[in-house]
This record gives structure tokens, C-alpha cells and sequence, in this order.
């Protein structure tokens, strides 16, 4: 489904919100000690900001498995690339091509 620029802004601010919440609520039963209903607030906080990163670069998953599996796509195996090569290029060079160094 294609979605116009103010729908994919829309719904963006609409899944920040709902992470702001859900980490709201988190906060909120601290001092109750519900570490079951703080992890899963913590969880859905997580999982909505991360979706709202995908939405924001035009990706879309239908299930939570799919936005992890797509951010780690997108997101961690880049910079774990990006690291390894790190490692193995001599300090002050940088890595030549890779967009973490070139922007």
C-alpha cells in the first residue's frame, strides 16, 4: 500500500506517540514493582518507535518478527559491517565507500 507524504507523517507521529505512552505507563508502575507490566509497556515503547523509524524510510511489516527482522536489515547490520571494517583500516583513513564515514 502506498501512502502519501502526510499519511507516512501521520502515522508516524501517531507511533512515536504510542511509544511516548507506553513508556509513560512503564515509568508509572515503577514504584509498584510490576516488573511483567513494565517490561511489556518497556517492549511495546521499543517495538513503536521502531516501527515509526521503518515507516519514516518507506518500509512496512505486517507482524513484530517482520520490524525486527527489517530493522536489522536497515538498521544493525550496516553498522556491524561498518564496525568490523573499523577494525581492520588503519587509524585516521577511514572507510573508503561506506556510508557511515561519507554520510
Amino acid at each position: 500500500m502506498d501512502m502519501t507524504n502526510e499519511e507516512r507523517a501521520a502515522l508516524v507521529e501517531l507511533r512515536i506517540e504510542k511509544a511516548v505512552r507506553a513508556y509513560e505507563q512503564a515509568k508509572g508502575v515503577v514504584e509498584l514493582k510490576y516488573w511483567e507490566t513494565i517490561a511489556n509497556r518497556l517492549y511495546y515503547s521499543a517495538y513503536n518507535a521502531v516501527s515509526a523509524v521503518l515507516i519514516a524510510n518507506g518500509d512496512t511489516a505486517q507482524t513484530h518478527s517482520g520490524v525486527m527482522h527489517i530493522f536489522g536489515l536497515r538498521f544493525v547490520k550496516p553498522l556491524l559491517r561498518h564496525r568490523r571494517r573499523e577494525r581492520i583500516v588503519p587509524v585516521g583513513r577511514g572507510c573508503r565507500g561506506c556510508t557511515a564515514c561519507t554520510g
